[in-house]
């Protein structure tokens, strides 16, 4: 319960600091760019930076249950549950949307942050609790090595 209730402070805290980015990132930005940007890149340039802001933003709302994850959990069931899936479902996202333009994989930041944050509150309130044998027997990580290990190699062992 200290966790969610820290996890709350904190994402106050984060969504006073998104407010206060987009407030100060347009004269920021023009500053920075001392008359290099037309009105038209610097419009674009703020439509990119939002779209990353919410990314960071929701990446940095599940910041201390993912520390508290990494104290009390084995690091072996995180790396397996959260950060591979989430390094493949990020490169085929990012890769996807990078071909349709930039655009399109700014506001890929929010899905794949949103999916990070999906896959570290799965974690917490469902495998969390379970000793490491018992966690890879559950559906999740058999339905993962379905996908990620060959048919030919599954049915030899």
């Amino acid at each position: 319960k200290r966790v969610l209730f820290y996890n709350a402070f904190f994402i106050l805290i984060c969504l006073l600091l998104f407010a206060a980015g987009l407030i100060l990132a347009q004269p920021l930005i023009q500053f920075l760019a001392k008359g290099k940007l037309t009105a038209s890149s610097l419009e674009q340039t703020m439509t990119y930076f939002k779209y990353q802001l919410a990314g960071v933003l929701i990446f940095c709302c599940v910041f201390p249950m993912s520390t508290y994850l990494g104290i009390r959990s084995s690091l072996k069931n995180l790396f397996i549950f959260i950060s591979l899936p989430w390094f493949v479902l990020s490169i085929a996202l990012y890769f996807w949307a990078a071909s349709y333009g930039p655009l399109l994989a700014a506001k890929m930041n929010v899905i794949v942050y949103a999916i990070h944050a999906l896959l570290v509150v799965k974690f917490y309130f469902f495998e969390a609790s379970l000793d490491s044998s018992a966690l890879l027997r559950t559906k999740y990580f058999k339905t993962l090595l379905r996908f990620a290990v060959p048919k030919r190699l599954r049915r030899s062992s």
